[in-house]
């Protein structure tokens, strides 16, 4: 029996610019982060993948916040395409819609180690991840 193949949903592309290599500071200059959905704290370093208003990276680092200059949220790095600030609503529908084809409809949040997304972005300035059908993802 011929095992099936997992297909490839889409391509989430991150730039490796100011805001995410902010991101990846404060991560590194913490000793605590939390456990997503949970009130747990670990001393594991890692960034956070979230899929919700947007799909983006942040810190889940613990240790102080790191808030927008403005202190209106954390800092996050949106997926080219997939942040849905100073969107109409028409093409937030439309974002949306991209998001559930890309990673299903739920909201999520997984926490990447920081070590792995460290080798991963080494000597590069866009990081690609690819979403399967199965739930899996890969850094491409």
């Amino acid at each position: 029996m011929k095992k099936e193949q997992r297909q490839l949903l889409g391509t989430l592309v991150f730039d490796l610019d100011d805001t995410l290599k902010s991101i990846i500071a404060h991560a590194k200059s913490c000793k605590w982060f939390g456990v997503p959905y949970t009130q747990r704290k670990t001393k594991k370093s890692s960034l956070l993948l979230v899929k919700d208003r947007g799909i983006y990276l942040m810190s889940n680092g613990l240790d102080t916040e790191h808030k927008k200059p403005d202190g209106k949220g954390f800092v996050v790095a949106y997926a080219r395409t997939f942040n849905p600030d100073n969107l109409s609503k028409r093409a937030f529908m439309d974002m949306h819609q991209r998001q559930r084809e890309v990673v299903g409809g739920d909201d999520f949040a997984v926490a990447v180690p920081l070590e792995t997304f460290l080798m991963v972005v080494k000597g590069k300035r866009i990081i690609e991840m690819q979403s399967f059908d199965d739930g899996n993802m890969r850094f491409v």
